[in-house]
């Protein structure tokens, strides 16, 4: 059982933010670009991904997650459209994932995720059985899956 509650969390969290910052060139275990992965290929996620890879030269979309095969396929399609950001999208079949557990195959590929999944998507699993984590009374305990 953890006694970590909000308050703490976010210290913890500036604490460290507040470190990455001063450490220059510090991401990407040593190499220049930072490779993302989209978990979440809707509206949200789509706009999410295009923003992220505007923000930086060295970031390149490298994998993809969603619940259905069909969202993943548009909302990559769309992107490789866009001129400015179709050559940082390499996006390979292999790093295509779908499924609801398709994000733990996706989080061994890349630096960042960009979890961009509708609300209460999240199941908790503190109780004795497993529920939207919208609905958990044990919300400041963060053991969501």
């Amino acid at each position: 059982m953890s006694d970590t509650t909000r308050r703490t969390f976010l210290q913890a969290t500036a604490a460290t933010a507040a470190s990455a910052s001063l450490l220059p060139g510090a991401f990407a275990a040593g190499n220049d670009t930072l490779k993302i992965g989209l978990v979440g290929c809707g509206e949200r996620g789509t706009g999410a991904a295009k923003e992220a890879l505007r923000a930086d030269p060295n970031v390149k979309l490298v994998a993809m997650c969603d619940a259905f095969p069909d969202r993943l396929e548009k909302s990559l399609g769309n992107m490789s459209k866009i001129a400015d950001i179709a050559k940082k999208i390499d996006v390979t079949p292999d790093r295509k994932f779908d499924g609801f557990d398709g994000y733990k195959k996706l989080i061994d590929c890349v630096d960042v995720v960009l979890l961009c999944t509708p609300p209460g998507s999240g199941r908790c699993t503190c109780g004795p059985r497993s529920r939207p984590a919208s609905t958990c009374s044990a919300r400041s305990r963060w053991r969501w899956t």
